[in-house]
């Protein structure tokens, strides 16, 4: 027979298990429904520091973090190499991808690279992703930025000239828009076009113009080609 002391404690013990539970299983509701963004990082060298500044602040690992939707400046740090630092606008339900490459900018820290083998495959690894077109954090961006009503790529009417959006070959991390004219009309037509997207509010884009036509592969052009 169960001591009636020995039960009031199991009966406590379970009452507590109980409340336990169902206090962590609403704090964990609670919690997906404040962190209802998704920032997914990676940086290197590895042992560098990352950390959210802005409408909310928090330490950041690498791979996915949740973190509350809003406005906020992503830093990057490690003594000895040069900071990063972007702008990151999240909304609820949003996935955001931002790839850091810190760079050595004091005398003893020059070969770090060469000294970290991990590192610099982590760098590699990074720098291809940063450049590739393809990746689901560009299209995530592309889909949080282009101008509203727009699908890229744009074409114009014939063949003109086309735009497509993808990350900026200058700017690590950055994205541009690649307008590629094939004519001196669809010069005139792209320049009409981009202006209209660079003018749209909150869209800043890098620009880049690309030289499609019979001149620019023969090496002859009518100076009268980019008339205004």
């Amino acid at each position: 027979m169960i001591d009636k002391r020995k039960l009031k404690l199991l009966i406590a013990a379970a009452a507590l298990f109980v409340i336990v539970t169902v206090g962590i299983s609403i704090f964990l509701i609670i919690r997906s429904q404040l962190y209802s963004a998704t920032l997914f990082i990676e940086f290197t060298p590895i042992s560098s520091s990352a950390r959210l500044e802005g409408d909310f602040h928090q330490t950041l690992a690498q791979g996915e973090n949740q973190i509350r939707p809003g406005s906020y400046t992503v830093f990057v740090k490690k003594d000895g190499f040069a900071e990063f630092s972007t702008p990151l606008t999240i909304a609820d339900g949003d996935w955001r991808a931002i790839y850091a490459i810190l760079d050595p900018n004091r005398e003893d820290t020059m070969d770090w690279y060469e000294n970290h083998p991990e590192d610099a495959e982590l760098r590699d690894k990074l720098a291809d992703r940063i450049h590739d077109p393809n990746t689901p954090e560009l299209q995530a961006t592309i889909a949080d930025q282009t101008p509203p009503g727009v699908t890229f790529p744009v074409f114009g009417p014939g063949v003109t000239y086309r735009i497509d959006y993808g990350q900026s070959p200058t700017r690590p991390g950055g994205f541009a828009l690649f307008g590629t004219y094939y004519n001196a009309v669809g010069y005139e037509l792209l320049q009409q076009q981009l202006k209209s997207y660079t003018t749209a509010p909150g869209l800043s884009y890098e620009i880049i113009l690309v030289d499609e036509t019979e001149e620019a592969e023969t090496g002859e052009r009518d100076p009268d080609f980019f008339s205004e």
